[in-house]
């Protein structure tokens, strides 16, 4: 019973350890890579403001400002999960046998 308990509050703060490591490399290094990539798309320069909030850096944005923060949320969500998933599946398979 205690090995057990050890166990899962190992793979807990497992789990915390790389989500932290994986934001710190998504924020680090894929976060301004497609910043890049889709302004260059659209034609805007695009900056990261504040807590990492997307900004059209042009005064007139028109509708590429609200494209442009959609498109944050779309990377983000499943940015934040793909370690918890990873994570759910790992799981999954060692305690499936």
């Amino acid at each position: 019973m205690q090995l057990k308990l050890m166990l899962q509050v190992g793979s807990g703060l497992l789990y915390l350890v790389i989500q932290v490591i994986w934001l710190f490399i998504f924020f680090r290094r894929i976060d301004p890579f497609l910043r890049q990539r889709i302004g260059t798309y659209l034609g805007v320069t695009i900056r990261a403001e504040g807590k990492g909030i997307w900004k059209v850096v042009e005064a007139n944005q028109g509708c590429r400002g609200l494209l442009i923060e959609m498109l944050q949320i779309v990377i983000l969500l499943p940015s934040v999960l793909l370690p918890l998933v990873v994570f759910v599946v790992i799981l999954m398979l060692l305690t499936s046998g």
